[in-house]
């Protein structure tokens, strides 16, 4: 196999583990969120070979006694986070990069308003907090809207 048919299982390997991010990427969830088979010796070649270079983590993969390369717990490296990002698609980084940081700076933002304010009961404010836990970039905005249309949360749009 040439080194530019290992180009697409790279970028695969490299994106499914910019997705889970600052996590190793667990041999049980490979099949949840991965398009490549994680027992494939090709696959665990090239992600030696990403450890090597520094993409990802040392204990990626790991080598057995009889010279076998097993899937252990791989993560991307910051090194490996800036490959990707010169050599695919450029806006799909900035927008994940982009919505964790809006996640992480709009989350402390609507529970520090849930506890300060009395206009919500304890109930409500419980049923928020759990939004707020589990909720994705659209519905944390959804929240904050909401919380603005309480008067909980004043002027929200600076913030996002």
């Amino acid at each position: 196999m040439t080194t530019s048919s290992f180009d697409p299982i790279r970028h695969q390997l490299l994106d499914v583990l910019e997705d889970v991010y600052p996590s190793p990427l667990a041999l049980e969830d490979v099949a949840l969120s991965a398009p490549f088979d994680p027992y494939d010796s090709t696959v665990l070649e090239i992600l030696y070979a990403l450890q090597e270079e520094g993409l990802t983590t040392k204990n990626s993969v790991q080598k057995e006694e009889d010279g076998r390369i097993i899937w252990h717990q791989p993560a991307i490296t910051s090194r490996g986070i800036d490959y990707l990002a010169s050599h695919s698609n450029m806006s799909h980084t900035l927008e994940a990069g982009t919505q964790r940081v809006q996640e992480a700076c709009l989350q402390p933002i609507l529970k520090e308003a849930l506890l300060l304010t009395e206009a919500l009961s304890m109930e409500e404010k419980k049923a928020y907090f759990e939004r707020i836990k589990k909720g994705s970039e659209a519905d944390l905005l959804e929240i904050a809207k909401e919380l603005e249309a309480k008067d909980i949360l004043k002027h929200s749009n600076a913030c996002f």
